[in-house]
């Protein structure tokens, strides 16, 4: 009996539509005018937790397990088949990602590279060890914020 194929989705990196991406680059232009450090650390941990009791709340057997969930607004045509830890995995890149550009500015720097969504897509072979590696992501995240002396940085 055959399994079900592969979905047919956009290419990774094919991005938003055009409305979606400049709502969204609109709203983090917003919220990087009224956000301070202080409220940045309290946001990302309240949604850690958040993302945490989700997790749990996921049977350990289908963690692993690719689900075709419907396109919602602000979600790239190529995300929606990712398994509960392949979203742990992306996370895990973005927030690797976060630090080193964070860090960067932070001394002046313009990191090298050019933002791709394709370049954070997660693995599709990745296994529980993921979650010991967002958990480390998400510490470094904000280890990154609480040290860097400004985060509005001239570069």
């Amino acid at each position: 009996m055959p399994t079900n194929p592969e979905p047919k989705l956009a290419a990774p990196g094919a991005g938003l539509p055009l409305p979606e991406l400049m709502i969204g680059r609109m709203f983090f232009r917003l919220k990087r005018l009224i956000s301070n450090r202080a409220g940045i650390a309290a946001r990302f941990e309240a949604e850690r937790a958040i993302i945490r009791g989700m997790v749990d709340q996921c049977p350990t057997a289908l963690r692993g397990k690719r689900i075709l969930i419907a396109r919602c607004r602000g979600l790239e045509d190529s995300s929606r088949y990712w398994s509960v830890w392949m979203t742990l995995d992306h996370l895990r890149i973005v927030h690797h990602e976060f630090v080193r550009v964070i860090g960067a500015l932070t001394k002046g720097i313009i990191p090298e590279g050019k933002a791709s969504t394709a370049a954070v897509k997660p693995s599709t072979e990745i296994t529980s060890d993921v979650v010991a590696a967002y958990e480390e992501s998400c510490d470094a995240f904000l280890a990154i914020v609480a040290a860097s002396p400004n985060l509005n940085t001239a570069v």
